[in-house]
């Protein structure tokens, strides 16, 4: 879902983390040159899982397989305008497709394996939560997911009820705005 006016644009995007050998898979925007997990913007009404699985169909010819979601991102910067999107990232498996060598299928963007190691060196954008999340989910058990928020943002309502969409009772956050738990 995206919405803009003259002075802000807002997007909820759903973001795919793979692993390999110790190592996570990477978009990079060949413009910018920064990171980040493979994925894109929900449209209004698509489920996010769904939005993932177009998403990574989109950028790398990818079937996947949606297997937990770990985790939900805020991030924010300047630009022409305030920039503002909510990231939900989930673990995924891919079903059919080239997985050691990805070729993107779009060409501003260039994907590689990274060693997790590595996640603090990358230009990563949010830079101070990301690596976390990441690092987490890689050695996570298949039940547990991770909620971060940055510390300087507003857990917002949208962000609350989307994430109550994605089957989380009993589990706990804590932003900003305060501790939630979803019923």
């Amino acid at each position: 879902m995206i919405f803009e006016s003259d002075q802000l644009t807002y997007r909820n995007i759903a973001r795919g983390l793979l692993f390999l050998n110790g190592r996570v898979l990477l978009a990079q925007d060949k413009n910018q040159g920064h990171y980040f997990p493979p994925g894109g913007g929900v449209d209004f009404g698509e489920p996010i899982e769904s939005a993932l699985q177009r998403e990574l169909l989109e950028e790398l010819g990818w079937r996947t397989e949606v297997k937990r979601f770990v985790g939900c991102l805020e991030h924010s910067w300047k630009g022409k305008k305030n920039n503002f999107e909510t990231n939900f990232y989930f673990v995924l498996e891919v079903l059919d497709g080239d997985v050691k060598n990805p070729v993107s299928k779009e060409s501003h963007l260039n994907f590689e394996w990274v060693e997790l190691t590595r996640l603090t060196s990358l230009k990563i954008f949010p830079e101070d939560l990301l690596p976390k999340l990441i690092h987490q989910a890689a050695k996570a058990s298949s039940e547990q997911s991770f909620l971060f928020f940055n510390p300087h943002m507003t857990f917002n309502y949208l962000t609350c009820v989307l994430l109550d969409g994605l089957g989380l009772k009993g589990q706990s956050c804590v932003a900003s705005g305060g501790k939630r738990t979803f019923q």
